[in-house]
């Protein structure tokens, strides 16, 4: 097996390490995951997201053909968002009971940030962001960061639960908040691909 197809693309997972004992959990925490849980976590939170994303530009799809009154697909992102929300406070609480991977996290730290932003031409105010927490090596943070970024997308997509459409103005928020988040995300996975 290739080893891109035995990874999911986030890797977060890969920068912390926990005590396991034979079962695979942390002895001293109760009710603990082992690591490759929140891998799975990551990458379920991930699923969540892009399904809301996709319901949302589907949304966008029929708005453009004149359709705006389609809330079907609207009220869906907004579930599914709720649902990606819901698993990243559980990434966060999970992720705050094991240490850093020492190692990979000194590699954040002393990555080439400037260089890697400018060669493959990432969006500045994006790449900013991410650069801000992984320099510091704070993958918690990052966590955080995305949890906030779906709690807001949530905040934008409620009206949708009582059939009200967002106007005009308001989509485009939506969309660049996803496309950003999206982006935040990607750029989030590239970094830590580059420093396992």
């Amino acid at each position: 097996m290739d080893v891109f197809e035995s990874r999911s693309l986030n890797q977060g997972e890969c920068f912390f390490v926990s005590i396991e004992c034979s079962g695979g959990k942390d002895a001293s925490i109760p009710g603990s995951f082992p690591v490759s849980m929140l891998g799975t976590l990551i990458a379920d939170g991930a699923c969540s997201y892009m399904d809301s994303y996709s319901c949302f530009l589907a949304y966008l799809k029929e708005y453009e053909a004149g359709n705006s009154d389609q809330k079907n697909a609207l009220f869906k992102a907004y579930e599914n968002i709720i649902a990606a929300d819901d698993i990243y406070i559980k990434i966060i609480e999970v992720s705050a009971t094991y240490s850093y991977k020492e190692t990979a996290i000194d590699r954040l730290k002393n990555f080439d940030y400037d260089t890697y932003g400018k060669t493959f031409d990432l969006n500045p105010r994006v790449f900013a962001q991410v650069r801000r927490l992984l320099a510091k090596g704070d993958v918690r943070g990052l966590f955080q960061e995305i949890e906030k970024r779906f709690r807001t997308l949530a905040g934008y997509l409620v009206t949708s639960r009582t059939e009200i459409i967002p106007e005009k103005t308001d989509l485009w928020r939506i969309n660049q908040t996803y496309a950003e988040t999206l982006l935040f995300g990607q750029y989030a996975a590239e970094i830590f691909d580059q420093c396992l």
